[in-house]
């Protein structure tokens, strides 16, 4: 009987180690899934990250870009409407008087 006993117990304690390294391998392979499934996630992150920088960087741009058109714009109503009056801009005044001291030095030479 002592025999028996040996050999089922001998089957008992190779059936736990295999049971026991299946175990262990399968927490690898989730370890390795799950170090995997992080490491995407962190590829995505970054991705979408750069995504949203490039879209914030072009939205600025075209912001800017409509504000320097309304600018324009209400610049050239603004002078059109002083014009009306008789009334010129500081900026034609400007370019009045850098053109007669241009002026004068050409004559003066």
């Amino acid at each position: 009987m002592s025999i028996k006993n040996d050999w089922y117990g001998e089957l008992q304690d190779r059936a736990e180690q295999d049971h026991q390294q299946r175990v262990d391998q399968d927490k690898q392979m989730l370890k390795v899934i799950t170090d995997k499934k992080e490491e995407r996630a962190e590829q995505i992150q970054r991705v979408l990250d750069a995504g949203a920088e490039e879209y914030l960087r072009r939205k600025k741009h075209q912001d800017t870009e409509m504000v320097n058109k309304i600018r324009e714009r209400s610049e050239k109503q603004l002078n059109n409407d002083l014009g009306k009056l008789g009334i010129k801009s500081k900026k034609q005044i400007e370019e009045e008087n850098a053109f007669r001291d241009f002026a004068r030095k050409l004559t003066n030479k």
